[in-house]
C-alpha cells in the first residue's frame, strides 16, 4: 500500500541530530538512517524496514555530506491501533 512521506530540505548529520533532539522533547518519534543504493545514473533505492510495528514513516531527510546527498534519514511516528467494536444488532 503506497504511503505519502514528506521530504524535507537536505541537512547535515549535525543539523539532523539537533532537529531530532528538539522533536523528541515533545513527541515520541523514532529515527533511522537509510542507505542510498544507486541503481543507475538517474535512479536509486532506499531499503527500509519498520523499527516498530506501530510506527509509520513520516518524514524523509536527505543527508548532506560534503555537498553531496549520501543517505537519507527517516522519522517515524507512532500510530495508535484502531479498536474495532462489534455491536450486535
Amino acid at each position: 500500500m503506497p504511503i505519502n512521506i514528506e521530504v524535507s530540505a537536505p541537512m547535515t548529520r549535525e543539523e539532523i541530530k539537533s532537529y531530532i533532539k528538539k522533536l523528541q522533547l515533545n513527541f515520541p518519534i523514532d529515527y533511522q538512517e537509510l542507505k542510498k543504493e544507486q541503481i543507475n545514473d538517474q535512479e536509486f533505492m532506499l531499503k527500509y524496514s519498520k523499527g516498530n510495528y506501530f510506527n509509520e514513516p513520516f518524514k524523509l531527510i536527505p543527508i548532506l555530506d560534503k555537498f553531496k546527498i549520501t543517505n537519507y534519514g527517516l522519522i517515524e511516528v507512532p500510530v495508535s491501533p484502531i479498536n474495532i467494536i462489534n455491536v450486535d444488532i
